[in-house]
This record gives structure tokens, sequence and C-alpha cells, in this order.
């Protein structure tokens, strides 16, 4: 589950803007390496923190006779009407309308993203520009990636197994949430792979 979550569009795209935008600012190559590096690891340790703190609420409403029965309901529709989104998108994407997806984070929470990295990337520290960066891309975009996230924790809730060892399962899931992300950076970094491409 945090695999196919991190194959996701919305961060992707998030870091390709960085990428591409620190490139016309003239950052170096050890300042961009820092910026990545540090970018993935509060996005790492946000959605943690998000994750760890939604499963402690659910956890502890779990025996509720009304609240939690009607959660789960609320949760399960939503994951329908999820489903039936994303097959839309595939016959779009299959006639190449990708800008008419339903599933993509709204106009104006990508131009509050795109502004938060314009303003940022003139810190004088890159260290707090990547914690900044990261964590306010990370709240932004969970309308996007908690669509995946969400049933994923009430899934562990419900099944003891996952329940009783919560907080490992969690640092996995985000451990391959993140993975796609490190190896979109190394990929363009290292081998120096041009943006535009990468972005197509």
């Amino acid at each position: 589950a945090g695999l196919i979550d991190g194959v996701n569009p919305c961060a992707f795209m998030t870091l390709i803007f960085f990428i591409s935008y620190s490139s016309s600012a003239h950052k170096k190559n050890h300042e961009l390496i820092v910026f990545g590096t540090s970018f993935i690891a509060v996005v790492f340790l946000t959605y943690l923190v998000l994750g760890l703190g939604i499963f402690k609420f659910l956890y502890l409403i779990k025996n509720t006779r009304i609240i939690y029965p009607l959660l789960h309901v609320l949760i399960t529709g939503f994951v329908l009407v999820l489903a039936g989104f994303s097959i839309a998108d595939t016959v779009k994407a299959k006639k190449g309308n990708y800008s008419d997806f339903s599933l993509q984070l709204p106009r104006s929470v990508k131009l509050k993203i795109h502004k938060v990295i314009r303003e940022q990337v003139a810190s004088p520290s890159l260290l707090l520009f990547a914690v900044t960066a990261g964590f306010l891309i990370s709240i932004f975009e969970f309308s996007c990636t908690g669509q995946i996230y969400l049933p994923t924790i009430v899934y562990m809730i419900n099944n003891p197994d996952f329940s009783m060892k919560s907080s490992l399962y969690l640092l996995l899931y985000n451990g391959m949430f993140v993975f796609p992300l490190l190896i979109l950076f190394v990929v363009v970094y290292l081998f120096k792979v041009n943006v535009n491409r990468m972005s197509h």
C-alpha cells in the first residue's frame, strides 16, 4: 500500500517542480543534495506522525457504538467513490486527456505548493527550507495521498495482527511511500536526466 501510494503524480510533480526551479536559481549540486535528502526525510516524518495520530484517534473510538461504525461506512463509501474516479481517469489517460483527471490536487493547492517553493528556494538556510517546504507540501498533498493512507490505517485497526505492531507497519508504509521519491531524486540528480523529459 505504501509503495502504491508513493507512485503518486502529486508528490512526483512537486519534487520535479522544485528541481526545475532550483536549477534555474543556480543552486550548487551539494546544496541540491542537502535539500533533496532533507525534503524526503521531512515528508517521511510528517506522514509518519500523521499516520500515528490518525491511528491513535481511530483506535480510541473503535469501541464506540455509533461514531466508529458510522466513520467506517463513510470511509468505505469514500474509497468506492474514489475507485470510480480512478477508473474514469484511466479511460481519460488512455485518450490523452491528462488535464481532465478527477483525482488531482485542486489548482489552488498546486499554486500554493509552487508559491512555497518559489518563496523558500531563496532561503539562506537550505535545511530550514527543506523542513518548511517538506512539511507544508506534505500537509497540502494529504488530500491526494490520504486516499490510500486512511483506508490502510482503518484496515490495520480492524486486524489485530497489524494493530499490535502499528508503529512498525506505519514505519514500513512510509518508508515505501518515500522510496519512489528517492529513486526519482537519484535519477534526476546523479544521472542528470532532463527535468522536462522526466516531467513528460
